[in-house]
């Protein structure tokens, strides 16, 4: 009896486990071994309560004109004079034209207050520099807002460059004009000293 009762439960078990297998076997589409799985397409999780982080500044390199330049610029330009970029775009110039046409040329401060103004006069060999007056050139340098340098080059020459500093805050296009016409006019008055073809 105990033999037939563990008999009939091992038909009972291995019928429900049969019909457990055949139920799983319908929930799922069927599976082909001639067809191959397409493997899933990569798809990048999204996480909308992230947010993106913030865009850096833009980053400032040699190339790149400074705004106070840019704004210098401007103004030159509105006045109607053309303006020449550097190629590295930290300068540009005008010509300014009238007795001499001089190439002004344009830079700023690196702390973008001031702005230069200044003109290659010439270069001048050794034996030219003997007759240069520079005390003539001196009586001409202003307090800070127009002198003459000198540049010593690698073959024993001297380039004389007439400069004027132009305070950015508050200046405005007509400002602008008087210090580029004031420093125009000082040039031509010293021409007898820096124009060597008039000694």
């Amino acid at each position: 009896m105990t033999c037939v009762w563990m008999g009939w439960f091992a038909i009972f078990f291995a019928a429900a486990i049969g019909a457990a297998a055949a139920q799983t076997a319908q929930v799922g589409p069927p599976v082909h071994a001639a067809t191959p799985a397409t493997p899933a397409a990569p798809t990048t999780p999204v996480e909308p309560h992230v947010q993106a982080p913030p865009q850096a500044a833009p980053v400032v390199t040699a190339s790149t004109k400074p705004a106070a330049l840019a704004g210098l610029e401007a103004m030159v330009s509105d006045l109607g004079y053309p303006t020449t970029d550097a190629g590295d775009n930290q300068s540009f110039s005008i010509t300014w034209v009238g007795k001499y046409n001089y190439v002004i040329q344009f830079d700023v401060s690196s702390d973008s207050t001031l702005g230069y103004a200044f003109v290659q006069m010439g270069t001048y060999t050794p034996q030219q520099l003997t007759g240069l007056q520079y005390i003539k050139l001196l009586e001409q340098d202003d307090a800070g807002d127009y002198f003459y340098s000198a540049e010593s080059n690698s073959d024993g020459s001297e380039s004389l460059y007439a400069n004027a500093i132009l305070p950015l805050t508050g200046l405005t296009p007509s400002l602008l004009r008087g210090l580029l016409t004031g420093m125009a006019n000082k040039m031509d008055s010293a021409d007898k000293v820096w124009n060597t073809n008039l000694r």
